[in-house]
């Protein structure tokens, strides 16, 4: 039961820490912080998520988290790469200005890891299962 404990709060502190570090990577990639401070974000981002994976199934408080996350992020970039050149095309053809694709390359990393975040955090701010 201790065991559990600890996993379970192991990945409560790695949810907190990659939330921390995906805003210091959003701050050093769209809002021109330092670029070393994006580099330890994206570290400690690497590594939270790696412990979250481990211990999502700590208890099923936890478990449910962690799907809930997975499947919003799922949603979300098969929405991005089905819909996002759709409607890029309607808007570029509606406003009769064509560049080409100009859907940034990073942006799938962006939109599951705001989806990821997105569903976790606020499946964990409402409770319950």
């Amino acid at each position: 039961m201790a065991n559990k404990t600890k996993l379970a709060r192991r990945h409560t502190i790695a949810s907190y820490l990659g939330l921390l570090a995906f805003g210091a990577w959003i701050a050093a990639h769209y809002f021109g912080a330092p670029a070393s401070f994006g580099y330890v974000g994206i570290i400690v981002l690497l590594v939270a998520i790696i412990v979250m994976f481990a211990t999502r199934n700590a208890d099923e408080y936890v478990s449910s988290l962690w799907s809930t996350g997975a499947n919003t992020a799922f949603l979300a970039i098969v929405a991005y790469l089905l819909f996002g050149p759709v409607i890029e095309g309607f808007y570029e053809g509606f406003t009769r200005t064509e560049n080409g694709q100009s859907l940034p390359p990073d942006a799938g990393a962006f939109v599951v890891l705001v989806a990821f975040f997105a569903g976790y955090f606020w499946k964990r701010l409402r409770g319950g299962y």
